[in-house]
């Protein structure tokens, strides 16, 4: 009988191996395209699975399935390759990571990649808490190449509050672009690389802003980062200052709350902006241009 134990060890092994081997297999794990529609997500034992492509509630009941609450985000490149994200609101969602709602992000080499930012976690699904004020949550990007980009949108209906206003903001160009099913935002890179900071989702609880309906002017003379802005914000002009220039913040009512000054020669200076209120700000320069910043 002894003599059967390593046999039945082998068996069972090899029984294991192939079964593990069809279940990656038909989770796409290590694929270039993460467009499928994933039924759930990581069971945190079988491992990350990239873009939405992961294990069913289903084969694994403690999975929780992606149905209400989730906004599915895409990147497509020029040669129309593509990555799908999600990000999910649930009451149960924790801060640390949470194997029934959430997945991490697996890297597809020589495609692009699209991903949410949770601490020093990549994130092909993010589960967060309903939010009760303005908030945002960090997109990173990374592409093959330079060239032309989109980022579309799916599952909008999904979000069962009414009252929610959901924007793209895009920091480079200091463009908030409403989000909804048919929103199409394209945008160039000049060169290969990640791109963590330029792109983040801001949600309103309480309704549309009408601030960030309008689309920044390209004529723009100085640009914001971060933004949005918890502590400190910076203000880089595009051209050194030939005098001191006096910089004004301006609340969603037309108060001035704060103002600074950019030194004669220098394009850069950085103002403390903890004290403020979270909400919608913006800061004019001399010649009245006007950028519009997130404080939160």
């Amino acid at each position: 009988m002894k003599r059967l134990y390593p046999l039945l060890h082998q068996v069972i092994s090899r029984s294991l191996l192939r079964t593990t081997l069809v279940v990656l297999t038909s989770i796409g794990v290590g694929s270039a395209s993460c467009m499928a529609s994933g039924l759930g997500i990581n069971d945190g034992v079988t491992g990350p699975v990239s873009g939405l492509e992961a294990i069913s509630p289903a084969t694994n009941p403690a999975v929780k399935p992606l149905v209400n609450d989730v906004l599915k985000v895409n990147l497509i490149g020029v040669a129309s390759n593509s990555d799908q994200v999600a990000i999910r609101w649930d009451a149960t969602a924790t801060t640390g990571f949470d194997p029934r709602l959430e997945a991490t992000k697996l890297f597809n080499a020589g495609s692009v990649n699209l991903s949410f930012t949770s601490g020093t976690r990549s994130m092909s699904i993010l589960a967060e808490p309903f939010p009760t004020v303005m908030t945002s949550y960090a997109l990173s990007v990374n592409v093959p190449a330079a060239g032309q980009y989109r980022i579309t949108f799916e599952n909008y209906a999904t979000i069962t509050n009414a009252s929610w206003a959901v924007y793209l903001l895009d920091a480079t160009t200091n463009n908030y672009r409403r989000v909804g099913d048919t929103t199409n935002y394209v945008f160039n890179l000049t060169a290969a690389g990640t791109f963590g900071t330029r792109f983040s989702l801001v949600v309103s609880p309480s309704g549309p802003l009408g601030l960030f309906d309008q689309t920044t002017d390209d004529k723009t003379t100085f640009a914001l980062c971060p933004n949005p802005a918890s502590q400190s914000l910076t203000i880089r002009s595009l051209m050194p200052a030939k005098a001191e220039a006096q910089y004004q913040i301006i609340n969603s009512v037309g108060q001035v709350v704060l103002t600074t000054a950019l030194p004669a020669g220098q394009t850069m200076v950085t103002l403390q902006v903890g004290s403020l209120a979270a909400g919608i700000y913006s800061v004019i320069s001399p010649d009245q241009t006007r950028v519009k910043f997130l404080k939160h």
